[in-house]
């Protein structure tokens, strides 16, 4: 055979496993890339149904507004008073609740949430949710409110409330 044969031949080889190598960085460099973005939109979808649950429980008063009276028809949760102004006797009852049915209320099956009061020297107030230990996806909003407790001549009192959601 001819020595030039063998050359290109060889030649032939090594551009092949060349472009094999080639082509298998790009693929594992497109998965970790793409790995990367999707982390990141879950990390964004979390985000927003972490604000948005916040609002809705901080400022609304719920469906009916005195759901806490008899919670067998509620329709949406809401530890309001009035906007930012947070009722003790809800949250008394929330923190009651079963979590399948505020998970089902709060619409966020694919999520777990813990939702804590505290005072602003840290002592626990009301502790709503699932409160077993998170997994490594997870956010934290903390937010401030007033709590009207209406069983103490409507005293009012700055609180902090925590809410912490993980897949």
């Amino acid at each position: 055979m001819n020595k030039k044969a063998q050359l290109a031949m060889i030649d032939l080889m090594v551009a092949i496993g060349i472009s094999l190598i080639m082509i298998a960085a790009i693929v594992i460099s497109w998965n970790n890339i793409t790995n990367e973005i999707n982390s990141k939109r879950n990390l964004d979808d979390m985000q927003i149904k972490i604000l948005q649950i916040s609002d809705v429980l901080i400022s609304s008063a719920g469906t009916p507004n005195s759901w806490e009276e008899n919670s067998s028809n509620m329709q949406s949760l809401g530890f309001a008073y009035t906007d930012r102004i947070l009722s003790a006797n809800k949250l008394k009852n929330a923190s009651n609740m079963d979590y399948g049915n505020i998970s089902r209320l709060l619409q966020i099956q694919k999520y777990q949430i813990a939702v804590n009061i505290t005072y602003l020297n840290n002592s626990n107030i009301y502790s709503i949710g699932n409160n077993s230990s998170p997994s490594k996806s997870i956010i934290t909003l903390n937010r401030l409110a007033i709590l009207r407790n209406e069983t103490r001549e409507n005293k009012n009192e700055i609180v902090k409330v925590k809410f912490t959601l993980w897949k």
